[in-house]
């Protein structure tokens, strides 16, 4: 897989857990081929500057334009890259989306309605990633709801903060049974997790990660991220 430098992102100032969750994207996102991202929600830019560096098409919506000057100089570089201020309550979906990032308002009322927004425009081998789907109440409560009501979409990866999505018919084995634990098992634990009735593995920080810059800048280096 090609390398993305991570540390273009450090103008975000994630912690290390938000830097595992970034490069969970990058890898999934790769190992799918995916060409196409959506971001609902895009605050700042980070996960939004990393997908514009692995597809070649991203679009993201917010009410308020708080894109960071590093990432505002990437999403300018390339005519496919677009950026909307946009109420996504008042938004309508458009388009076919291999990666769609649910992140916009957590409330349960915002959360179901961005989450349904982001069915509608997924691609049929596609992944949503519901931000904050492991702590939050409003998105936890309309994932929940999402799932019961629609029976043919299921969660097949969690980290410490999101949970991924997609449709029964799609196949992510290869990328659960050989790069999650091929890259992931080295400096990460895997382990089962209850989420909304179902069981699906979870990517979760070793200490060491969480507390060591140093330890996960060498992670970086040794997996050419």
């Amino acid at each position: 897989m090609t390398g993305y430098n991570y540390r273009r992102l450090k103008h975000h100032n994630m912690n290390n857990r938000h830097n595992i969750g970034s490069m969970l994207v990058h890898y999934l996102v790769q190992s799918q081929n995916y060409k196409s991202a959506f971001e609902i929600g895009v605050d700042s830019g980070g996960t939004f500057e990393l997908l514009m560096n692995i597809c070649d098409i991203v679009h993201g919506i917010d009410l308020n334009d708080r894109i960071h000057k590093d990432t505002r100089r990437v999403l300018d570089k390339s005519s496919q890259h677009n950026f909307t201020i946009c109420d996504s309550t008042m938004f309508k979906p458009y388009g076919s989306w291999d990666f769609i990032n649910a992140d916009g308002n957590h409330d349960y009322k915002f959360a179901i309605n961005d989450i349904n927004i982001a069915k509608e425009m997924l691609a049929p081998a596609g992944t949503i990633m519901a931000d904050d789907g492991i702590w939050h109440s409003g998105v936890i409560q309309a994932l929940e709801e999402f799932f019961s009501n629609n029976k043919d979409y299921v969660p097949f990866l969690a980290d410490e903060q999101a949970i991924y999505i997609h449709h029964v018919a799609s196949n992510k084995e290869d990328f659960i049974d050989n790069t999650l634990p091929s890259i992931f098992g080295k400096f990460c634990y895997i382990h089962d997790f209850e989420y909304a009735g179902f069981t699906i593995p979870k990517v979760a920080c070793l200490p060491a990660v969480t507390r060591d810059n140093e330890v996960f800048d060498l992670i970086v280096e040794n997996n050419n991220f």
